[in-house]
């Protein structure tokens, strides 16, 4: 819990004026425990707000191609 602490107050710190989409990505990394190319795949429709809860079910997959 310290370490979830420290991450969110540096982020609060750095970004909340110029970056707050980071404080987002931020809070759903550290509350969740979820990769970021699953937070990055996440929709709104992932979102229930009555149940307070999160559908992580995909993974955003960036390909590189010459």
């Amino acid at each position: 819990m310290k370490d979830y602490v420290k991450l969110v107050r540096a982020a609060i710190e750095k970004w909340s004026e110029d970056y707050p989409q980071y404080l987002y990505i931020t809070y759903a990394l550290a509350g969740t425990g979820a990769r970021i190319s699953e937070i990055c795949a996440l929709k709104l429709s992932d979102l229930n707000a009555d149940k307070k809860s999160l559908k992580i079910d995909k993974t955003l997959v960036r390909e590189y191609r010459k």
